[in-house]
């Protein structure tokens, strides 16, 4: 459950983040802090890595 102080719910699936992610607010998938997401896909890249 997402109740804890450690973790933020977000998104419709109530999917946990924890604070040293990022959610994507479309498909609600967990980023870390070294990615950034994609919100139009909802997926998850690296800012250090080419963009696909």
């Amino acid at each position: 459950s997402c109740g804890s102080r450690a973790s933020s719910c977000c998104n419709r699936v109530s999917s946990c983040c924890t604070r040293a992610g990022s959610c994507c607010t479309h498909a609600g998938s967990c980023c870390s802090r070294a990615s950034s997401c994609c919100t139009h896909a909802g997926s998850c890249l690296r800012t250090s890595s080419q963009s696909w």
